[in-house]
């Protein structure tokens, strides 16, 4: 069976077909071949649900608008070739490896923040390849789009301390990710703090608030 993601109403996301699944710190979580994973925030075995979504009655419907923000392009010329940096602020889950690794191209204190001529093509490449969430995608001269490039051949999924699930290795499609079989890989950032606003992707919300694994 081909490992799937699908998301139940006003529920868990409900996984099968037993992908690869990793704490932040690369360590396998024990898992089943069809498993539920907490959506709401509030489950006390994260990551997996034990039904509190029910008790407190959540809902898969956010409590504020999702950003209605379209992908921005930054253009520049960098090693004398033309590149673009695309970025989809409703994907992005603030891992800031981008500011991390970017040697001064991202800075969120700037307009325009991106500044892709401050860095070199080898670097953005590296950088697209560490954004989690499948927000940043490169184009180098005439060449398609780049999301990054996922390390595993089989879907994976990983729980972020304190963050969202990044998934790899799957394409979405009919409301479902499931284990991409053409090549086309592409990375997703799957809300697991109950909060954000463009559910069931990560839009940040974990870290506007505060919200642990704890809580």
């Amino acid at each position: 069976m081909a490992a799937k993601i699908e998301t139940k109403e006003n529920g868990p996301l409900i996984v099968s077909g037993a992908p690869d699944l990793r704490a932040h710190d690369g360590s396998a979580i024990e898992g089943k071949p069809r498993m539920a994973l907490c959506r709401c925030g509030q489950s006390s075995t994260k990551p997996f649900c034990d039904g509190t979504h029910n008790e407190i009655g959540w809902s898969e419907t956010p409590d504020k608008a999702p950003s209605r923000a379209k992908p921005i392009s930054y253009e520049a010329e960098v090693e004398e070739v033309p590149v673009t940096v695309t970025y989809s602020k409703a994907l992005c889950s603030h891992a800031a490896n981008c500011v991390k690794m970017g040697e001064g191209a991202f800075d969120p204190e700037r307009k325009p923040w991106v500044k892709p001529e401050e860095t070199t093509i080898a670097n953005l490449r590296a950088i697209i390849d560490a954004c989690p969430s499948g927000a940043l995608q490169l184009a180098v001269g005439a060449g398609a789009p780049s999301h990054g490039n996922p390390s595993a051949d089989q879907m994976a999924i990983t729980v972020a301390k304190d963050g969202p699930y990044y998934v790899e290795n799957v394409a979405f499609a009919g409301g479902a990710f499931v284990a991409d079989s053409d090549g086309s890989t592409q990375k997703y950032a799957l809300c697991r703090c109950g909060l954000s606003s463009t559910r069931p992707f990560c839009d940040g919300s974990h870290y506007d608030a505060g919200w642990t694994d704890g809580d």
